[in-house]
């Protein structure tokens, strides 16, 4: 396993962006973000993906739950990384804004790289599913 880690904000006009869920799909996280580029497979330690929401699920406007991450000491969560242009940090946050942010350390996949990315979870984990 490499040492190297990289941080979310590189060079000073692009981060890293861990996803998963949805965004994981790229014409998904494009719609919003333009400048949204594939860079890896990664593995997310210490979590696992749950689904939850803050109204009863039946309700929601398509009958289900997003995905968010918990944290759990045995868990992972696999995902993407994207490199995106700082541009499009507010519009990211607008399409996440039911979520709050934090830095993770994901490890990419086959290179073994440990980066550190920003991605989003549900604070309030409310009716989980």
């Amino acid at each position: 396993m490499s040492d190297e880690k990289t941080h979310w904000q590189m060079a000073g006009r692009t981060f890293l962006y861990f996803a998963y869920g949805s965004n994981i799909l790229r014409e998904r996280l494009q719609l919003r973000n333009p400048s949204a580029i594939f860079k890896s497979i990664a593995k997310l330690q210490g979590y696992k993906l749950a689904f939850a929401t803050d109204t009863d699920p039946s309700r929601s406007r398509w009958r289900g739950a997003g995905a968010t991450i918990q944290e759990d000491p045995i868990g992972h969560v696999w995902g993407t990384v994207w490199e995106m242009n700082v541009d499009d940090l507010p519009s990211l946050d607008r399409q996440e804004a039911a979520y709050d942010s934090l830095d993770v350390e994901v490890t990419t996949w086959p290179d073994d790289v440990t980066v550190v990315c920003r991605t989003y979870k549900d604070g309030e984990l409310e009716f989980p599913v």
